[in-house]
């Protein structure tokens, strides 16, 4: 709502709704409106997010919400808003050390969540024998490339940390608990409400978190 304040916002209580929903509701032909759904990026990958474009569902430039407010340009910005010394490259180093430690636990996750897609779009293709259905699951099976999807999900989170690239890691690093650390290095607790506190009075704030969702909002 302080991000985009000529909308009407309706949270749901997950992606899968916020899809379902939006879709519904464009069908409607006597509609007044338009909907528009956003969503975690979390494991999709581009094709899944083109994909879900062409109906106007959209996610934002990093792996998920709370994510936002470890915008680099952010970090600092609230620093100044508190008054607080803001050692931001000790920040990043301690979320990219963090990352590292978490590969192993991050491309397992990754894998999980792309078979769950995968199952969800899949359609088996009606059989008109019991061969043909059994068949048919098979290949579904066989499509579902387990190790192949680690390693490379591996790879791609290991060249982010040999890059150190920062601002590719809170694209791709699922963990709610990230702002700890940010608390840790400012001494303080409720990183997340203050940070939507310094949201509300910055207008600076606002233009950069909008930078991260599509131009058509």
């Amino acid at each position: 709502e302080l991000l985009f304040p000529n909308y009407t916002i309706i949270p749901v209580a997950s992606c899968k709704d916020v899809i379902n929903y939006t879709r519904a509701f464009n069908k409607i032909e006597s509609k007044y409106a338009k909907a528009y759904g956003i969503i975690d990026r979390d494991f999709r990958k581009q094709e899944q997010i083109d994909k879900l474009i062409t109906d106007s569902i959209y996610s934002y430039n990093v792996a998920e919400i709370e994510n936002l407010f470890l915008i680099e340009e952010f970090i600092k910005g609230f620093a100044d808003y508190k008054n607080e010394p803001c050692e931001i490259s000790k920040i990043k180093d301690d979320i990219m050390e963090l990352f590292k430690k978490n590969v192993q636990q991050q491309a397992p996750y990754y894998v999980t969540q792309k078979i769950n897609y995968f199952l969800r779009e899949y359609q088996v293709r009606r059989g008109k024998s019991v061969d043909e259905v059994e068949k048919a699951f098979t290949s579904l099976k066989d499509d579902i490339q387990i190790r192949e999807w680690f390693d490379k999900r591996e790879q791609e989170l290991n060249e982010i940390i040999d890059r150190n690239n920062y601002s590719e890691a809170i694209l791709a690093y699922n963990n709610k608990g990230l702002h700890s650390i940010i608390e840790k290095a400012f001494g303080m607790s409720s990183y997340n409400k203050k940070a939507l506190e310094y949201l509300k009075a910055s207008e600076d704030a606002k233009q950069l978190l909008r930078r991260m969702f599509p131009d058509i909002l």
